[in-house]
């Protein structure tokens, strides 16, 4: 598994990326497709403003770092979990990456989990399936990440 280098080393370096703005959240949601989007920005931006209310604006920051460092050590065990066949753990790593992307608005990589999870569910072991599910979540990964760590 490749980890992802995007260029920050800091909350501060993102603060200084990220800027959710009501005219960046119009036009980003228009280039999204309606089926998939990679990132729901509205979620985001709720969030973000929620957090932004209750004086708790690093947070964001921080659940984003957080996010990304998780979801990168899940992609590593999801890779050694497809490659055991271990299909009760790859649900469980499945539906934890589920939930997080969900709540995050991180909605197409969510719909990959939801994709895998169920594959867990049929106890479908067509290794190849998996495979191919497994390097959809990551290059979905890499994509989101560059969405949400290198704004410019």
């Amino acid at each position: 598994m490749d980890n992802y280098d995007f260029g920050l080393t800091t909350k501060d370096d993102l603060a200084i990326k990220f800027n959710f703005n009501n005219e960046m959240l119009q036009a980003k949601s228009k280039f999204e497709s309606p089926t998939a989007p990679s990132l729901n920005y509205l979620i985001l931006n709720d969030l973000q403003q929620y957090l932004d209310q209750t004086n708790n604006s690093d947070l964001f920051l921080e659940i984003l770092f957080t996010y990304r460092e998780e979801a990168q050590q899940k992609l590593i065990e999801l890779e050694q979990s497809i490659a055991s066949l271990d299909l009760e753990r790859l649900q469980i790593i499945t539906h934890s990456l589920k939930g997080s992307s969900t709540t995050l608005g991180i909605m197409k990589f969510a719909s990959f989990c939801i994709e895998l999870e169920q594959l867990c569910v049929e106890k479908s072991i067509e290794q190849s399936k998996l495979v191919d599910l497994l390097n959809q979540l990551k290059e979905e990964f890499k994509h989101i990440s560059n969405l949400l760590f290198n704004h410019s």
